[in-house]
């Protein structure tokens, strides 16, 4: 597949695609040397959407709270977590001024220099959950940071003392929670999205390999249980969709490229890849349709109505998570 994934890459090339679809195609699926896409990458700098957000981001490297909206202030990216992964959507690195303006703040939010502006919630679980949002959004820039890593191996802890047999139990993941967190109360994470990328995301850089042993399990558990994937979706992953539809879709795609990191993606999730595969129009190219897009995972072109921009946006984000889950696989 990944020679597939190579050929149709070259096809969206001669499209003629916006700086932003064709410098990803180019730095993450081609894997062009940086030093050949210097000018296309003053391009990506200057378009739209990289202008759009970087006009929001502040001084001290944030868009102001990072993981809850403050509804009285109107901005396009209302928080600095989601802002972060735009920013990593649409080509920046982690060398990028802006970007290494946020990397410090997350280094100082992880080291108590700085809090976060958000309302500090009355729950045993705040501090808790403000290490693992921000040590998931740091490693989404510096996968084996040093002030990753050990975050990352108590919540590796965690997920190996909720398991027994292959099978998830509630009642020890809560054991686990109030063993490693002091939490008193009910706690479930492991199955939210900022485990889940802070535990995968150290397999794309060289670095530490994850302690953790019972990572099918935990995949499998995660692409198959019934109350789906902690702020991405409600509903079971692992069922095939009824419609190929951006908003049929979104979720599923956002698992499948939060678990790329792990080995067994490909294996366990492979009934909905060939699915995803086999969707694609006569052309080649992916199409889900005009709606859906929340300016977050896309746009990536400069105007995405031009359908012919649409199939590249949609074809270039399958393609890159594709890319990674064979990269990583078993």
């Amino acid at each position: 597949m990944q020679r597939k994934i190579h050929n149709l890459a070259h096809k969206i090339l001669e499209l003629n695609p916006d700086p932003i679809p064709k410098y990803l195609l180019l730095r993450d699926i081609l894997k062009k040397d940086l030093r050949q896409l210097t000018d296309l990458k003053k391009q990506v700098l200057q378009t739209k959407w990289v202008r759009e957000i970087l006009v929001e981001q502040r001084k001290n490297g944030t868009w102001g709270r990072f993981h809850t909206e403050n509804t009285k202030v109107k901005q396009k990216y209302p928080t600095t977590e989601r802002a972060l992964h735009r920013c990593a959507v649409i080509g920046l690195a982690k060398d990028d001024p802006p970007i290494k303006s946020a990397i410090d703040y997350m280094e100082r939010v992880l080291m108590g220099d700085f809090v976060w502006e958000d309302w500090r919630e009355k729950s045993e679980a705040w501090d808790a959950g403000v290490a693992v949002i921000t040590a998931s959004t740091l490693a989404e820039w510096c996968p084996n940071h040093p002030l990753v890593l050990p975050i990352r191996t108590l919540w590796q802890h965690i997920v190996e003392e909720s398991f027994k047999n292959s099978q998830y139990k509630p009642s020890l993941e809560v054991a686990a929670q109030r063993k490693y967190h002091q939490i008193s109360s009910d706690f479930y994470y492991i199955g939210s999205q900022y485990a889940i990328r802070l535990l995968s995301s150290g397999k794309n850089e060289k670095g530490p390999k994850s302690l953790l042993s019972i990572e099918e399990d935990y995949v499998k558990w995660l692409w198959t249980r019934e109350s789906g994937m902690g702020y991405i979706t409600n509903n079971r992953l692992a069922d095939l969709p009824v419609e190929v539809t951006y908003r049929a879709l979104k979720a599923k795609i956002k698992a499948l490229d939060l678990l790329s990191g792990f080995p067994c993606t490909f294996s366990v999730c492979q009934d909905f890849i060939q699915w995803l595969w086999k969707n694609r129009e006569v052309d080649g190219l992916w199409n889900f349709g005009p709606k859906g897009a929340e300016k977050i995972e896309l746009p990536l072109s400069e105007n995405p109505r031009k359908i012919v921009n649409r199939k590249i946006d949609y074809t270039v984000m399958i393609l890159s998570i594709l890319h990674k889950v064979i990269k990583n696989q078993l």
